[in-house]
C-alpha cells in the first residue's frame, strides 16, 4: 500500500472516529501483488477460497493511453479510493461497447494486471456468501464496518453518467463482467446505512470502483 494512502487514511479514520467508527479487522491484507504496468503493489486477502485485492484499482493507464478518472479530478481522492472506471475501461475493451453488447464469457482480465482479473457476478456472489452475506464483514473498519475478511471497502462513490460525482464518503460502487442491455451493466454496491451487499445496474458510461481478483 502506498505512504500516501496509508496517510489519507489515517485521516480518514480520525474524522469517522468522531462519528463513533472504530475497530479493527481480524484477517489482516498481506501486501505483495505488483503491477508490472506501473510499479504499483497492491495487499491482498484471502477469503474463503479467493485471493482478492485489499485495495480499489489505481491504474491510470500508460503513456497518453490513459484509463479512469480521480474523484472529482482529485489526485488524493484516487490515492484513497483508487480511479473510477466507465464499464468498458474496467472491461479493457473499446468504448463503443458502452453502448453496444459485448457478449463476454469466460474469465476477463479488463483493467486488472496480468495474474487476475474483474469478477464476475457469480464470483461476488462467493465472496458474499463468505463473508456471510453481512456488508459490515467487507466493509473497512474507518467506515461502518468491521472488516472482519480484510476487505476493506471505503466508500469511493462514483460518476454519474452525466458526468456529475457523486462525493467520496458516502457509498461504494464496483463493476462486474455482467451485462444486462447495450447501455446497462451490473455492479456490487456497498451503502453507508445498509447491511447487505446489493447488485443492480447502470449505465456503462458511468464510472465506478474496481476490485481485482487473482486467477
Amino acid at each position: 500500500m502506498h505512504a500516501s494512502r496509508v496517510l489519507l487514511a489515517s485521516s480518514f479514520l480520525m474524522v469517522l472516529a468522531l462519528s463513533g467508527c472504530g475497530g479493527s479487522p481480524s484477517t489482516s491484507p498481506t501486501p505483495g501483488f505488483k503491477d508490472p504496468r506501473d510499479g504499483q503493489t497492491y495487499d491482498l486477502v484471502k477469503i474463503g477460497t479467493q485471493t482478492w485485492f485489499a485495495e480499489n484499482l489505481d491504474f491510470k493507464g500508460t503513456g497518453t493511453d490513459t484509463v479512469g478518472v480521480c474523484s472529482q479530478f482529485l489526485t488524493q481522492n484516487c490515492e484513497l479510493y483508487g480511479r473510477l472506471y466507465n464499464w468498458a475501461e474496467a472491461m479493457g475493451v473499446a468504448s463503443s461497447y458502452n453502448g453496444n453488447m459485448l457478449n463476454a464469457s469466460g474469465r476477463v482480465q479488463g483493467v486488472c494486471p496480468t495474474g487476475s482479473h474483474l469478477p464476475s457476478e457469480s464470483e461476488w456472489l462467493v465472496l458474499d456468501s463468505a463473508a456471510h452475506e453481512k456488508a459490515a464483514n467487507l466493509k473497512s473498519s474507518l467506515w461502518n464496518g468491521n472488516d472482519s475478511t480484510g476487505f476493506g471497502v471505503l466508500p469511493g462513490s462514483s460518476r454519474q453518467n452525466t458526468g456529475y460525482f457523486n462525493p467520496p464518503g458516502q457509498d461504494a460502487y464496483f463493476w462486474n463482467t455482467a451485462e444486462v442491455s447495450s447501455s446497462n451493466a451490473a455492479y456490487q454496491y456497498f451503502l453507508a446505512t445498509n447491511s447487505m451487499i446489493s447488485q443492480a445496474s447502470y449505465y456503462k458510461t458511468s464510472a465506478l470502483s474496481v476490485r481485482c481478483l487473482v486467477n
